[in-house]
């Protein structure tokens, strides 16, 4: 993990950013998600887990009432990209796109289960997708 430090300050430069100059562009994706999932296509699951555990913790700190999921979701996320990434060639942009997409359906779908069951909201994944064109 010493070796791969870098890959922690981009984590921290792309939420800063994210946060503070890129917070009102609506077609940005989830910079934290994305450097969570390249991390576990990349250096593994061990780094993908970690990093997904800290890109977790640091998005739950601005996501009122979502930590404890934030925190479970993306190590699980880095997880399951480094396994994906073990079956394809890892260099192919297109098995990054896929790679990314299922990440975003993976937490989406896990967060709306956790809305519905948690307050009582009548989420569905269709009308989440057609009401966040991203």
């Amino acid at each position: 993990m010493k070796k791969h430090i870098w890959v922690y300050a981009v984590l921290v430069f792309s939420l800063s950013l994210q946060l503070s100059v890129l917070r009102n562009i609506r077609l940005l994706p989830d910079l934290a998600l994305l450097v969570v999932v390249f991390t576990g296509i990349f250096f593994g699951p061990l780094e993908g887990v970690a990093l997904g555990a800290l890109a977790g913790f640091l998005r739950g700190c601005f996501s009122p009432g979502t930590m404890a999921l934030n925190v479970a979701l993306f190590p699980a996320v880095g997880y399951i990209s480094s396994v994906i990434s073990a079956m394809f060639y890892k260099k192919n942009p297109l098995f990054h796109v896929v790679c990314v997409l299922v990440g975003v359906l993976f937490i989406v779908s896990v967060q709306i289960l956790y809305f519905n069951s948690m307050h009582a909201a009548e989420m569905t994944l269709r009308d989440v997708l057609l009401h966040n064109r991203i």
